[in-house]
């Protein structure tokens, strides 16, 4: 049955459809087999924590990471029930227990929320240049309409009117307002002086993600043997997602591109410098030299 139900989701992922209501009764078929799988699977470990939550901010991996909390194969090592957090903002209660995902919003609400006792939370951020250039990709080209988002048609116009220095300022403009990378930072700090938050780069799952993943498990508690976890990674690896491979020249860098193909390489270096003056100390550092030596990405648990 979980062979089944990963063959749906692999045939029909979300970000195929057009509409917001084909989108919906997808989710809501999914979930129900979910739901039904769960009910047959046996338990054999309960994790430590009443809750866990996945928090990124649009362009970090978030679709990618749903798919993975939502596989029901998780329920089996960890006891926890998949919560659908797309689209939610912050309507939801952790004290109600399971595997929240995605998380979208930094909200003062879920800054609270995870702050409880018995929650573990992994935190995935991603290099701000590709933050920058993939919104700016999604917007111009992917970004579906209709959605409630009056101004998606109004910034695709926009952004057809632009050089690329021009669009970078208009994106970063956009995250200005709704105080993005704000957030990033302002969850970052909190990190720093609470141990239930782990720091992820969303580099590290694309490139090395046995290792990240086994971070990940461990923080959370999901006893997930090695060779089942192996397994697991082979299933949602990012090749297996995407239909892409990561050439070696992606590995080696730390501003891999995902779903962009954009290369970072083309910015200028004032483009690069306006984008990273544009984020917080802590955030920065996880990308290039901290000119603050007090900024420590170790304090951030990268590693």
């Amino acid at each position: 049955m979980l062979n089944a139900y990963r063959r749906f989701k692999k045939n029909t992922p979300l970000r195929r459809f057009a509409t917001p209501g084909i989108v919906r009764t997808v989710k809501k078929i999914e979930l129900a087999a979910n739901s039904l799988i769960r009910s047959t699977t046996k338990m054999e470990h309960r994790s430590k924590h009443r809750a866990v939550a996945h928090v990124g901010l649009q362009k970090t991996g978030t679709v990618w990471f749903r798919e993975m909390f939502s596989d029901p194969f998780l329920y089996r090592y960890s006891g926890l029930r998949f919560v659908d957090c797309a689209g939610k903002r912050d309507v939801f209660d952790l004290a109600d227990g399971g595997i929240f995902a995605p998380i979208r919003e930094i909200s003062q609400n879920v800054i609270d929320q995870i702050s409880r006792s018995g929650t573990a939370t992994v935190f995935v951020v991603r290099n701000p240049l590709s933050i920058t250039l993939s919104w700016l990709n999604s917007t111009e080209n992917y970004h579906i309409t209709g959605k409630g988002d009056a101004g998606m048609t109004e910034r695709r116009s926009e952004l057809s009117k632009r050089d690329l220095a021009g669009k970078i300022d208009f994106a970063l403009d956009y995250f200005r307002a709704e105080r993005r990378f704000e957030k990033i930072e302002r969850l970052l700090e909190l990190a720093e002086h609470n141990s239930g938050i782990l720091v992820v780069r969303y580099e590290d799952c694309v490139t090395d993600p046995d290792r990240a993943f086994g971070r990940i498990f461990a923080h959370l508690d999901f006893a997930v043997p090695d060779s089942e976890r192996a397994q697991f990674i082979r299933t949602h690896s990012f090749k297996s997602y995407s239909g892409r491979s990561i050439d070696e020249k992606a590995k080696a860098g730390s501003a891999l591109q995902g779903q962009t193909h954009l290369k970072i390489d083309a910015l200028s270096t004032p483009d690069k410098d306006r984008i990273y003056a544009a984020v917080g100390e802590r955030f920065a550092a996880f990308y290039r030299p901290s000119p603050n030596p007090s900024v420590s990405v170790q304090r951030c648990n990268r590693d």
